[in-house]
């Protein structure tokens, strides 16, 4: 599974490897700027992202459970399962 969303000059990628990591590359050169730890999205990983310009934040769903976390760009959990 792979799941990718952009939100201005970051592009954002959750592969499934890497259970709770979204690697943020830049747009431009699409080399990678940092990683965000995602907590609370299980061992299986992210199945959905998406990218709300509107609060400046990510939505990833999580595989196993299909909860919606709302997670701001520094990678901080702001919303639990919904």
């Amino acid at each position: 599974m792979l799941a990718v969303t952009s939100l201005g000059d970051d592009v954002f990628v959750a592969r499934d490897n890497n259970s709770q990591q979204v690697e943020v590359y830049n747009a431009v050169t699409l080399t990678l700027q940092r990683r965000l730890t995602v907590t609370g999205l299980g061992i299986f990983g992210i199945e959905g992202l998406v990218a709300c310009p509107h609060y400046n934040c990510l939505y990833a769903s999580g595989w196993i459970n299909g909860c919606v976390h709302r997670v701001e760009l520094s990678g901080t959990l702001l919303d639990k399962c919904r």
